[in-house]
C-alpha cells in the first residue's frame, strides 16, 4: 500500500528505532514515520510529476490543494507502469542414499506493476478549538510476473539427469481503499488536547497463476509438448480497522500523554490448485493443496507516558499494554488454532544538552513482530513441483528489547554522531529447510530461541564548501544467533555496513549526487547471505524560480548489485 503514496506528498521521513509507548508496538526494528505535506497557502495550488525510465518504467502524478478560510481540500491521481527484470541461478545439492542429488535452475523473472490510484480529503476548522478531517486513498492494483526457468535435476554420479523448461505466470488484480476520519479538540490550556482517529482499510483481489513444464534435449530444444500443466487461483479479502484516541495534558514543565487503540484485522484466502489430465483432456482439482484459511486478529491497547525536566536532564517514561487475540481457522480441515497473550512494552529516554550544542541521549524500548497468515497456515502450499511450503500455527511473535546510547557533536561544517546499541530478540521467526528422498524441497517456519546484537553506528554530515557536502555512515556490530536445534552451528559473526552520499552544488539550481551502499555478509539460522554493493547517481536542475525541477537518476550504475545466499540443513 505504500506504493500508492506519491513521493511528492512526503514532506519528511523519520526513522524511529526506539519509539515511545505512544506508537503501536508492531515492528521489531522500530517504525518509519511518513510526514505528509500540508499546503497552507490560500487559493489553488497544484503539482505535476512525470517519470520515465529505461525498460518500461513510467510514473505520473498530479496533486492539488484548495484552501479558503476554514476549509482545506486536497486530492490527486497517480499512475504507475513499472518493469523489473531479475536473473539468477539456484544450485541445490541433497545427499540421498549416500549420493549427491543435483537440482540446478537458471531463472529469468520479469515483473510488471500497474496501478492507478486516487486520493481525496479535506480539513475543516469548526472553530479555534476544533478541527475535523477526512481522507482516503483508493484504486486498483495490478502485478504481473513472468518466470522462465531452465532446470536440471538428477543423480549426476549415475549419469541420470533430466532437463526441462518451466514457465510460470502470475497475475494479481485487486482494489484497495483506505478511508480515515479524525477530530482534534484543543482545550483552553496550551498543549492540552485530545485527538480521535478512525481508520478502515481494505483490499480485495485475485492471484491467478499458470505453470507449464516442457521436456528438452541437451541443447534446451523442445523434445515434446507440455508434459505438466497446472493453474491456481487465490481469492483474498483483507479488512483492517482501527480506533485510536490520544490525550495530552501539561502539568507545569511536565506532560502526561495517554491513549488507547482498538484494532481488528481479518484476512480471508481461498486457494484452488488444478492439475491438467492429458488422458482425459480435463482440469482436475488438486485437493492436496486447495484450501481455505482465515486469520482474525484483535488487539486492545492502552498507554501512558510521563515526561519532563529533571536537574538539567529531560526524561520520558512510558508503558504500553497490548492484548492480542489471534485465531487461525483452517476451513478445509475444520481446525482452529487460537493464541492470546497480554504484552507489556515499556519505553523511555533520558537526554542532556551539553556545552557547545553537544547532545547525549539514552533510550530503550520493547517491540513485537507478529507472524502473518502465510507463516501460520499449516496446510501445504504449492510453490512448484519441487518446492512445498507450510506454515506453523504454533508460531509465536518475536519480542525485541532494544537499548541505545547516542552522542552528537556539532562542528563548524556540520555534525558528527555516534550511537552504540544492544538488541536482544526472543522467539525469532526463521525459515527451516529440509528435503525428501527424491530431492524435493520443503520449508516451514519455526521460532529460534534468541539473538543478540551489539554495535555502534557512526555518522558525519559535513559541508566542506558551499558546493560540496558529504554524508557518511558506518555500522559495525557483533551478532549471535542461539538455537538449541542447531547446537553444531557457528551462529556468531561480526557484521558491518556503510553508506556514503556526496553532493555537488553548481549554483543554487543544480545538484549532482552519488550514493554508495555496501552491506557486509549476514548470518541466518541455516546459512549466510553474501555482502552487496550498489552505486547510484542523480542530477537535479531546478528552473522557473524553483517552481519546476528536472532529475536524471541512474541506479546500480556499475551493475554490481547481486544477492547471493547459501543455506544448509
Amino acid at each position: 500500500l505504500l506504493r500508492q503514496i506519491p513521493q511528492e506528498m512526503v514532506e519528511n521521513i523519520e526513522i524511529i528505532t526506539n519509539p515511545s509507548a505512544k506508537y503501536e508496538a508492531e515492528g521489531a526494528a522500530g517504525i518509519i514515520n511518513l510526514i505528509l505535506k500540508k499546503q497552507s497557502e490560500a487559493g489553488f495550488n497544484s503539482m505535476l510529476t512525470l517519470l520515465a525510465g529505461w525498460n518500461n518504467k513510467y510514473n505520473g502524478d498530479v496533486q492539488f490543494n484548495y484552501r479558503k478560510n476554514k476549509l482545506n481540500m486536497f486530492g490527486g491521481v497517480s499512475g504507475t507502469s513499472y518493469n523489473t527484470d531479475v536473473a539468477g541461478d539456484l544450485n541445490r545439492t541433497s545427499l540421498i542414499g549416500g549420493k549427491d542429488f543435483e537440482y540446478n535452475t537458471y531463472l529469468v523473472q520479469t515483473t510488471t506493476i500497474g496501478t492507478i490510484s486516487g486520493n481525496l480529503g479535506l480539513d475543516y476548522d469548526l472553530n479555534d478549538k476544533n478541527n475535523i478531517s477526512a481522507s482516503s486513498n483508493f484504486g486498483p492494483m495490478r502485478f504481473d510476473i513472468g518466470l522462465n526457468n531452465k532446470v536440471f535435476r538428477g543423480f549426476t554420479e549415475d549419469g541420470v539427469d533430466e532437463k526441462y523448461l518451466a514457465t510460470n505466470s502470475l497475475l494479481l488484480d485487486g482494489f484497495f481503499v483506505n478511508p480515515k476520519v479524525g477530530w482534534l479538540h484543543k482545550f483552553d490550556q496550551d498543549g492540552h488536547q485530545i485527538d480521535i482517529n478512525i481508520f478502515a482499510g481494505g483490499f480485495q483481489g485475485d492471484l491467478l497463476q499458470d505453470r507449464n513444464e516442457y521436456l528438452v534435449d541437451d541443447n534446451w530444444g523442445n523434445v515434446q509438448d507440455v508434459w505438466m500443466k497446472s493453474n491456481s487461483s487465490e481469492k483474498s479479502l483483507i479488512k483492517d480497522a482501527r480506533l485510536k484516541v490520544d490525550y495530552e495534558k501539561p502539568f507545569g514543565e511536565n506532560k502526561l500523554e495517554m491513549g488507547t487503540q482498538l484494532s481488528r484485522y481479518v484476512e480471508d484466502n481461498k486457494f484452488v490448485l488444478n492439475d491438467y489430465d492429458f488422458d482425459q483432456d480435463i482440469w482436475i482439482k488438486n485437493t492436496g493443496f486447495s484450501n481455505d484459511a482465515t486469520l482474525n486478529r484483535d488487539i486492545y491497547a492502552g498507554y501512558a507516558i510521563w515526561s519532563g525536566p529533571l536537574k538539567g536532564l529531560h526524561y520520558s517514561l512510558g508503558l504500553r499494554a497490548e492484548y492480542t487475540d489471534r485465531l487461525i481457522a483452517q476451513v478445509t480441515t475444520d481446525e482452529e488454532y487460537a493464541y492470546s497473550k497480554l504484552g507489556l512494552f515499556p519505553s523511555g529516554s533520558l537526554s542532556k544538552t551539553l556545552k557547545g550544542g553537544q547532545q547525549l541521549q539514552f533510550s530503550f524500548s520493547r517491540r513485537i513482530n507478529r507472524p502473518n497468515r502465510q507463516f501460520l497456515n499449516p496446510f501445504p502450499q504449492f510453490i512448484d513441483n519441487q518446492t512445498v511450503r507450510a506454515g506453523n500455527p504454533d508460531l509465536k511473535p518475536e519480542f525485541v528489547n532494544s537499548f541505545e546510547l547516542s552522542f552528537q557533536q556539532p562542528v563548524k561544517i556540520g555534525m558528527f554522531s555516534v550511537e552504540t546499541y544492544y538488541r536482544q530478540a526472543n522467539d525469532l521467526t526463521s525459515q527451516v529447510f529440509s528435503a525428501d528422498d527424491e530431492g524435493n524441497m520443503f520449508f516451514g517456519f519455526e521460532n529460534a530461541n534468541q539473538s543478540h546484537s551489539a554495535g555502534a553506528e557512526f555518522m558525519g554530515n559535513l559541508g566542506f564548501t558551499k558546493w560540496f557536502r558529504l554524508v557518511a555512515t558506518g555500522n559495525v556490530y557483533y551478532y549471535s544467533l542461539v538455537d538449541e536445534r542447531m547446537a553444531d552451528l557457528d551462529n556468531t559473526s561480526l557484521q558491518w555496513s556503510t553508506r556514503v552520499n556526496t553532493m555537488f552544488m553548481f549554483g543554487s539550481n543544480s545538484r549532482l549526487t552519488f550514493s554508495g551502499v555496501y552491506t557486509g555478509p549476514t548470518l541466518m539460522l541455516q546459512g549466510r547471505m553474501a555482502g552487496t554493493f550498489m552505486l547510484n547517481a542523480g542530477f537535479t536542475q531546478t528552473f522557473l524560480k524553483r517552481a519546476a525541477s528536472l532529475t536524471l537518476g541512474v541506479r546500480d550504475m556499475l551493475s554490481t548489485y547481486r544477492i547471493q545466499m547459501e543455506t544448509f540443513s
